[in-house]
């Protein structure tokens, strides 16, 4: 089969290696998407992840179908479409360093679980919007990590895949009004079409003048200099 490797500074190739076989308490996957994440090109500009430097297998954002379930697994069957936990594998992290990648064509999955490396999902939902389940778990997790509450006024700064998830993500926990910050206006552009409430682009705006009208002016505190209202900040 073939996979994607890391092999030196700047360097990546597409390998002919063995496929994995499932033992009995195992999962044979074929990979059908994965995203390419920025730590991706840090890999490649490093040549890969200790202990597989020069040999680092590429791919932690990825959507998978069951090919072959072992004798002892439950949960699974063949068929299946799943979302992978990159970070649970028991034989090293998917994509970040471990034996294998997302961009394999097959990964087994050793003792697999279910809830714990794999979660089954609806078969109609196209590949490349499941491959988006990592990094929108990494942007729920910071909403998650902020706590926002009903009404909260809240900044997002970057307006790229995670910052997009974050401005989804705190608009579903009540937040009562998001502002995504970005240099690009394309980007932000696309904020306001998925529920921003308001954008600012640094490169031509004042953020703490724009902020400073959008959230008002912050009461008390010791602070000599005006400060924006705002209850959160994001930094994506």
């Amino acid at each position: 089969m073939r996979s994607v490797f890391v092999t030196g500074p700047g360097s990546v190739e597409v390998r002919e290696i063995e496929k994995p076989e499932a033992g009995p308490r195992d999962v044979l996957l074929r990979m059908r998407a994965s995203g390419i994440c920025g730590s991706d090109h840090m890999y490649i500009s490093v040549g890969g992840i200790p202990p597989n430097q020069g040999r680092t297998p590429l791919g932690h954002e990825p959507a998978g179908e069951i090919v072959e379930v072992g004798a002892e697994v439950t949960g699974f069957q063949v068929g299946d479409h799943v979302v992978i936990d990159t970070m649970a594998f028991t034989d090293g992290l998917l994509g970040s360093g471990g034996d294998q990648g997302g961009l394999n064509e097959y990964v087994v999955v050793r003792d697999a679980a279910p809830g714990r490396q794999l979660r089954v999902i609806p078969r109609d939902i196209p590949w490349e919007v499941a491959a988006l389940n990592e990094p929108m778990a990494v942007a729920l997790h910071a909403v998650n990590r902020l706590e926002p509450k009903t009404g909260d006024k809240i900044v997002i700064f970057g307006a790229g895949p995670i910052g997009l998830g974050a401005l989804l993500g705190a608009k579903s926990k009540g937040a009562g009004h998001v502002v995504v910050v970005d240099l690009q206006q394309e980007r932000l552009e696309t904020a306001l079409r998925i529920g921003a409430d308001a954008v600012i682009n640094s490169a031509t705006e004042d953020v703490k003048e724009r902020l400073l009208e959008l959230h008002g002016r912050s009461v008390g505190g010791f602070l000599r200099d005006a400060r924006p209202d705002t209850d959160g900040y994001i930094d994506a």
